[in-house]
């Protein structure tokens, strides 16, 4: 038997305990599977059991020397024990003298050729043997939970357990952000069928009233919100991915979500006053210069917004909302500020106290070259207001009546 090939042919001629199998078929249909399995087991126990064997020098002194091929345990008298003791040192650890022990008295039970003999009577009752297939669990541990035995066929434990106390709390958040972003993603790709799925559920939840664009497409069906929900949990993700990794390179066709806000005009309360020019101001300069100084987009949208028949209107998401200024900004920051001042001219003042109307106004006459500066003030001899708007008026007119006349106290002769 120096090779497989060879020892494959005298493995068969010996299956049998050294037995010539005979040219007849066996008897039991299933004996050529059985002979295939003890086959490969033995193939895949010798060169492990072979190495164990060779550092057990007490086995190799009750036993004997190990098989050099695996072809030869089929006819090596001591296999089966050796094979126990094997199992039970990869199920329980090193344990020579017990495996010793539990070997010899095996060996005294039962005969080589299979009989068992006798046992006394004052002999212990034989421990019963747990079976390397079966699933024993231990008693209960301190804490009160029952510990299942480890074995060797079951699966081996999650890494999870493991790699979560080699991680850091940011890493721990990014593996799960990561995860999460791919069921987004991979949900984006069969929203299609998951919305034709659902639409064939009759206990399925209302849909809206239609929406229509422009072209007369609806803009609102389930398919469409439901990809729109996805896009933004998406979006948030990935925000949060950059901010607890920022070495973490979103995705090509991801744009950064930008923050929004609405403020309501009272538009009802004050049905006659003008906000919007308030806040657009004259050719739109004032709305200009709130959007330079606070980084922010300020826009009036809702009823009322667009003029009823303007060309080129464009059909908006929140056209049937109540009319509001809509305030888009990168930050916190910049929207507080914004809102603060958009927020300062919704409240209403007379228009001869309202400084930044008049301002608008003056403005407006500027643009339009209408504005005369080149009036001086009967009063204070300043350039750039009328005598009946200068801020000395009062003064001079309490001066102008303290004066009297010289002549009238002149003393006669």
């Amino acid at each position: 038997m120096a090779d497989d090939a060879g020892g494959f042919v005298a493995f068969m001629a010996t299956v049998d305990n050294g037995k010539t199998q005979s040219d007849d078929k066996p008897t039991d249909e299933y004996h050529y599977e059985e002979q295939q399995e003890r086959e490969a087991m033995m193939k895949s126990y010798h060169h492990p059991m072979k190495q164990w064997f060779r550092q057990k020098s007490w086995l190799e002194t009750k036993y004997g020397p190990f098989p050099l091929f695996w072809q030869e345990m089929k006819t090596w008298e001591p296999y089966r024990e050796v094979l126990k003791a094997y199992i039970r040192f990869t199920e329980h650890g090193d344990d020579p003298e017990s495996a010793e022990k539990e070997i010899e008295a095996a060996a005294t039970v039962e005969k080589k050729d299979g009989e068992t003999q006798p046992e006394t009577r004052d002999a212990p009752p034989k421990k019963k043997r747990k079976s390397r297939w079966g699933d024993p669990v231990e008693p209960a541990g301190a804490d009160g939970e029952t510990k299942r035995k480890k074995s060797r066929w079951a699966p081996t434990p999650s890494a999870a357990s493991t790699v979560a106390g080699l991680l850091t709390q940011k890493q721990q958040q990014t593996v799960v952000l990561r995860a999460e972003l791919d069921n987004i993603n991979m949900k984006i790709k069969t929203v299609a069928m998951d919305a034709a799925r659902i639409e064939k559920d009759p206990n399925r939840s209302p849909s809206p009233p239609p929406q229509y664009d422009s072209n007369g497409k609806r803009t609102n069906t389930r398919e469409v919100r439901m990809k729109e929900a996805l896009e933004k949990r998406r979006r948030e993700t990935i925000d949060q991915l950059v901010k607890v990794n920022p070495l973490f390179r979103p995705p090509a066709d991801y744009t950064r979500q930008r923050l929004h806000r609405k403020i309501y005009i009272p538009i009802n309360d004050f049905p006659s006053y003008n906000f919007i020019g308030l806040i657009i101001g004259p050719r739109g300069n004032t709305q200009k210069r709130m959007e330079r100084e606070t980084n922010c987009k300020i826009a009036i949208r809702g009823k009322g917004s667009v003029k009823e028949g303007s060309k080129g209107k464009k059909t908006n998401a929140d056209e049937n909302d109540d009319l509001h200024v809509l305030i888009t900004g990168e930050n916190d920051d910049d929207l507080d500020r914004a809102a603060k001042e958009v927020q300062s001219l919704l409240v209403p003042v007379d228009d001869t106290k309202n400084s930044h109307k008049q301002k608008q106004l003056r403005e407006l006459a500027l643009i339009n070259g209408t504005l005369r500066d080149d009036d001086y003030c009967h009063i204070c001899g300043e350039k750039g207001h009328r005598q009946w708007e200068c801020p000395n008026r009062d003064a001079h007119r309490t001066c102008a009546l303290q004066i009297v006349p010289v002549d009238r106290f002149v003393v006669q002769n």
